[in-house]
């Protein structure tokens, strides 16, 4: 009995010193990505980085009639910071803390904006002071399907007999080989399906900006 008791006295106190070493390794850790934070931080402000018109390009900003410049997209998900788009500085600030914070997953800052982090990188890390990579399998999964060798901006020439392409429009051509058959289109456009129709309400909501805009990857074919 007395050996029982005394093996499982010593299962607790290992048990204990574990979840001691856990805590203060997540701890280290953390105070680790502060102080990286804070120095990244810093360095942005000291050259002003999100001034930068390549940051501003990746956050789809563009200058307004009666406004300065903002960010365009209204998706609820871009903008990681609350006034994302309307301050550059918020938004680089945001972005920097997700690469830290967030997860290793699919679902990662590093694996939702691939772009954002190659420009932090690109500018701020040193050979000290790194930006933490994750695993982002379903992005690298994207790339090896599509497996973009090139880019063509195309312009489809009008179609008089479909509204929407009364004047043409242009798309990105992903080229992934010799044969154009297995390339792929990136198109955006107006989403009218399923809204009302009504050849009025159609035209001015579509020279008004009145129908939300989308992406859509179709075979160029």
């Amino acid at each position: 009995i007395k050996r029982i008791l005394y093996l499982r006295k010593q299962s607790r106190v290992k048990f204990m010193i574990l979840l001691l070493l856990c805590f203060f390794r997540v701890t280290y850790a953390n105070q680790v990505n502060q102080s990286r934070i804070e120095y990244f931080t810093q360095k942005i402000d000291s050259i002003k980085l999100y001034e930068s018109v390549e940051w501003q390009k990746i956050l789809y900003y563009q200058k307004k009639y009666f406004t300065g410049k903002r960010g365009i997209v209204d998706g609820d998900q871009f903008y990681l910071a609350k006034d994302g788009a309307k301050n550059l500085r918020s938004e680089m600030i945001a972005t920097l803390s997700g690469f830290f914070t967030s997860k290793n997953n699919d679902e990662a800052t590093q694996c939702k904006y691939p772009r954002r982090l190659l420009f932090l990188q690109e500018n701020l890390e040193d050979q000290n002071h790194k930006i933490p990579e994750k695993e982002c399998e379903g992005f690298h999964n994207f790339l090896k399907k599509y497996n973009p060798q090139g880019l063509s901006l195309v312009f489809s020439s009008n179609y008089l007999n479909n509204p929407s392409s009364m004047f043409g429009h242009t798309f990105l051509r992903i080229h992934n080989s010799d044969y154009e058959l297995t390339d792929y289109g990136v198109n955006f456009a107006a989403e009218t399906y399923g809204k009302n129709n009504n050849p009025i309400i159609y035209m001015v909501k579509g020279l008004n900006g009145g129908y939300p805009g989308v992406f859509s990857l179709l075979p160029y074919t």
